[in-house]
């Protein structure tokens, strides 16, 4: 009788373990997948500033008739957004979004079931 409840218990716990690792493989691959759309949309997003850009300066050329001075104003731009970002970085609530986000992320279906039932 004791060595059938401690094979029980036994094959219950290594089905658990199996249950967990397939739980954290999809979790893995939802969030590799997450990411590599997140690259892929930053990099479209990139290239889009990149051009914007590059249209500015050209428009800015023409209308102060220099060959680079429109683009120039554009770097300055670029050059003074990114001092102001470095300088505020403490003050902006990225690390508090992040933090937050991951935290969402982290909450369990029975938990919001949990929730939900009360």
């Amino acid at each position: 009788m004791l060595s059938g409840l401690l094979d029980s218990l036994s094959g219950y716990i290594e089905t658990r373990i199996g249950l967990v690792k397939i739980e954290f493989k999809e979790e893995l691959a939802k969030t590799v997948a997450k990411l590599i759309i997140i690259l892929i949309l930053s990099l479209l997003f990139l290239l889009f500033i990149a051009f914007v850009s590059l249209t500015a300066g050209a428009w800015l050329n023409t209308i102060i008739d220099s060959q680079f001075l429109g683009y120039a104003i554009i770097a300055g731009f670029y050059l003074i957004l990114f001092l102001l970002i470095f300088i505020f970085r403490n003050n902006l609530g990225v690390a508090e979004m992040v933090y937050k986000s991951m935290n969402l992320g982290l909450v369990d279906e029975n938990d919001q079931q949990e929730e939900a039932d009360n």
